[in-house]
Parts: structure tokens; sequence; C-alpha cells
């Protein structure tokens, strides 16, 4: 059926009807809530989906904004603030085939972010402060935490003069096998390999697949399937198919992660300023929940010792790789709590209550999208209306 979305702005006395005629999505009984589109790859193009998906959740943002509902939100929901998530912040590079460009915002819209922070008069605060305001349930002004996962290179050329320019604080989580040339970053190899050919061959399980990469709807569809196998593989077996697709196509791994990362100096030089952190995100971004407790925490004291080596600073938070609920759950959390850890987040979007003082090794972060570079997208995801908007996507 068709949906319409309809929303009323009193204060303006406007009407305004959003109509989608291309989506089947349900309501519930009342009609109140929207629940997930039923997205199927076998009766819709990939690509199709994921357009139809961005386009309608602009336009729901767009409507809220409109509305001015997030300036009329009980300080219920909006909490005591935010730890946002970003990833890359680098000039838009303009490929048609770009399945991150969630993970990616341009230093305008970085720009913006921090002004708009001002002017919603946020304190802007590093991850020390958050623990400490929610421990001692300090109230006052909500505030704002900026965080960057992983420790790529734009994070070095565009983001921190801008951070410096504004004299904020920011958080960059840092995967330390990225400056040390050996993190197989799957999802990004996967991307560029795909985005350069017409035939894709992986091996996974000890099977070789072939799939044709040769128009643009065959790249996203490739993609989605390479990407859902490669997230149940084992560590060693996502490494193996990792490597066996980078030598089928040429790449060199070192050489990738010199290209994509920050190398040691950049670090250094953001762990010595005056507003940027570095903080732990483990050796190789393997998802905790695949490995056993052993390994856990193997690997994240090697990235600290690493950190601490290289920067004489031994980071005090953490943020789960992937972070979503397949990716770190309550074995995890308590597992990050017996460690010399203040803080660890992940990729689940809330704002910060109260509560959370008693889940300070299960933070809650809210991305930046990259698909939704606008103030009314801002005015969203800082007054607390990115949750609801989770339940669109």
């Amino acid at each position: 059926m068709a949906l319409q979305i309809v929303v009323v702005d009193y204060a303006r006395c406007e009407l305004h009807v959003f109509q989608y005629a291309e989506l089947s999505l349900l309501t519930s009984h009342d009609g109140s809530m929207l629940r997930r589109p039923n997205f199927n790859f076998s009766d819709r193009s990939v690509l199709m989906q994921v357009n139809t998906k961005t386009r309608l959740k602009r336009s729901i943002i767009n409507a809220l904004h409109l509305a001015n509902i997030p300036a009329i939100l009980p300080k219920r929901l909006t909490g005591m603030g935010v730890i946002l998530l970003l990833h890359r912040v680098r000039p838009d590079p303009g490929h048609d085939f770009a399945v991150h460009r969630s993970l990616e915002i341009t230093p305008e819209f970085l720009n913006r972010l921090l002004e708009r922070l001002r002017a919603l008069n946020m304190d802007i605060i590093d991850l020390d402060e958050v623990a400490h305001r929610l421990e001692t349930g300090k109230s006052g002004r909500r505030f704002a935490c900026i965080t960057l996962d992983d420790g790529y290179r734009d994070n070095y050329d565009y983001a921190k003069p801008i951070f410096e320019r504004h004299r904020v604080p920011y958080s960059i989580y840092l995967t330390t096998g990225l400056p040390d040339h050996h993190a197989i970053f799957w999802w990004l190899l996967l991307e560029h390999v795909i985005r350069g050919r017409d035939q894709v061959s992986v091996w996974i399980d000890g099977e070789r697949q072939c799939h044709r990469t040769d128009t643009l709807e065959s790249k996203y569809r490739t993609y989605a399937y390479l990407h859902s196998k490669f997230r149940r593989l084992t560590a060693a077996a996502c490494r193996q198919a990792s490597e066996r697709l980078c030598e089928d196509a040429g790449i060199d791994i070192p050489s990738f992660c010199a290209e994509e990362g920050m190398n040691w100096d950049m670090i250094r030089e953001i762990a010595g300023s005056d507003f940027g952190r570095i903080e732990a995100h483990t050796t190789e971004h393997v998802a905790v929940s695949r490995q056993t407790p052993d390994e856990m925490i193997e690997d994240i004291e090697r990235g600290l010792d690493r950190t601490f080596a290289e920067t004489g600073v031994k980071p005090r938070h953490f943020a789960y790789p992937f972070g979503d609920r397949s990716a770190a759950g309550p074995r995890d959390f308590a597992i990050l709590a017996s460690l010399p850890i203040l803080t660890a987040t992940r990729t689940v979007e809330d704002v910060l209550h109260a509560r959370h003082a008693d889940h300070l090794h299960a933070l809650p972060r809210i991305e930046v999208n990259g698909h939704y570079q606008s103030d009314a997208f801002l005015d969203i995801v800082l007054r607390g209306l990115a949750p609801l908007l989770k339940r669109t996507s």
C-alpha cells in the first residue's frame, strides 16, 4: 500500500504531506509507529532498496524538522547528552559505487556540526568528563562528546584542523593494526575490489565463488551478499578470505593500510595536542563476540600496549569494533569492566541518561550519517530523535 506521512505544524498553520507510493510499509494497529520496511533481495534491486530507504528517512527528517518537533521534546527524551560517532571526514570522492557513504561526512559538514552545537548551547566534552557526569549525576547543560572510529588518514588531514580551529575535544578510537599495516579492513577491501572490477572471485570456507560486478546494481548486490558472509566468518577465516581476495586482485595489504590510515607520527601529534585523544579499538578490528574471552583480552591489551609504546599515553576508553548487538554483548561488557578501561562505547543509538551510569562499558553512540548532511539532520541527532529514526532504517 502507499504510505503517507502527514505532519501538522500548528505554529505555522502548515500541513506537510509526504507520499511513498513505491514502498509497502506497515503501521502498528493504531497507525502511530512506522515499522521496518520489508525489503527483499529477490523482488527488488538492491540499488533501489538502498536509495528508497535513504529517501524515506530524508523525508522523515525534513518533516520532523519543519514541524519543529526536536525543539519541543521533553527532557526525559533528550537525555543528558550524546556521544557522537564519526568515521571519515573528507571531500566527497564522487564514486557512483559507495556502499560506505553513510560513514563519511565532508569537512564543511563537520564545521556546521560544531557550529550547531554552540548554537544549541551544548557543552562539548571529552570521554573522561562524560564518565564523570554520568557517575556524579551532574545536571546542567546538555553535552556532546565527539568520537571517530578506526584511525583514518583523513581524520588527521581534514578533521584535526577543524577541531583545533573550534578548540573542542575529540577522541579517535584507534585500531593499532592500521598504522602497523597489518589490519584487515575487509569491508573496505571488498568495496575497493568490487568498484574496480567487472567480476570478483572470493574464496570462502575453501570454496571459490565468482560474482558478476559489471553494473552498478550487480556491484551493490554482490557487496551486500559478501558482506553478510564475511561478518559470519571467524577471525581466522575472515583474514584468510581477505588475503586471498587481495592476492587475486593484486592488492598489497600493508600499502592499503598506509594509504587509508594515519601513521604513528600523525597519531603522536594528535595524542600530544591540546584537543585530541587516542583511545582503544583493538589491534585487528574483529568483532569481540567472535572471540574467546582470552582472545578478546589479548587483542585489546595488545592495542593498549602498542598505543602506549608509541604515544606514552595508555588509552582509558574503548569502542567495540562494529559495535552493534551482534558484535558485542553482556559477556563482552563484563570483560571490559574487568580491565583498566573507564568506558566502552557501542554503535547502538541512543542519548545518554542517568541510568547509563550503571552501564559505563555499554554506552550508546549516535552516528553522524553521511547520507543526511543537513541542518535538519543535525537537529534530529543533537536533540535526541535519532533512535526513533533508526526504526525506519
